[in-house]
């Protein structure tokens, strides 16, 4: 099984349905996933509610790291700055607590990273469950995709760089899977 990290970060109070849905939507049979959440929120429950699923997917180990809340706008540098430990991992992925991944890992070829001209692969997703496409040429939108699986071989190769993301985004050709993987949950109740 290959190794994948998906950096969860949490600003605001999150409800426990929010993070076991978060959780058992990681369910693979193909990768090992390390799911941790990154609790810039104030009241830093994220670990409690974690400690609290009591079920979860074989595949997945789950951890909470807190954060200071002022720290919040260097969230994804705080987050590649302990690269080391991603070292045995075929790709790491950044994202928001509102986004949550529906079962479909194992539709992902991640060896497709391996190559020395892929840096990243993206998919397409939904917003309160309708679709939205995105293109499948990086240089026609600006913003990242929401889903976005980063290279650890490419990221380790630019960690001297003020931001690796963008540079692995910016210097090396993405791979596009027009399938909806995640859906984006745009509701008050986190």
């Amino acid at each position: 099984m290959s190794n994948i990290v998906f950096n969860y970060i949490v600003r605001d109070n999150i409800n426990e349905n929010r993070i076991s849905d978060i959780v058992n939507g990681l369910e693979s049979r193909k990768y090992k996933v390390h799911l941790r959440f990154f609790d810039f929120s104030l009241s830093k429950e994220v670990n409690k509610k974690v400690k609290s699923i009591n079920k979860k997917p074989d595949n997945v180990t789950i951890s909470a790291i807190e954060k200071d809340y002022e720290d919040f706008e260097n969230a994804s540098n705080l987050i590649l700055e302990n690269f080391s430990e991603y070292v045995d991992c075929m790709c790491l992925i950044i994202v928001y607590d509102n986004l949550v991944v529906n079962k479909s890992l194992d539709d992902i070829d991640f060896d497709l990273l391996q190559d020395d001209d892929f840096g990243f692969i993206y998919s397409d997703y939904a917003v309160n469950g309708i679709r939205c496409f995105l293109p499948s040429c990086k240089k026609t939108f600006e913003l990242r995709s929401p889903f976005l699986f980063l290279s650890t071989k490419k990221i380790i190769k630019h960690i001297s760089e003020k931001d690796p993301a963008s540079v692995i985004y910016n210097k090396y050709a993405g791979f596009h899977i027009p399938k909806s993987l995640c859906n984006i949950v745009l509701s008050n109740e986190k």
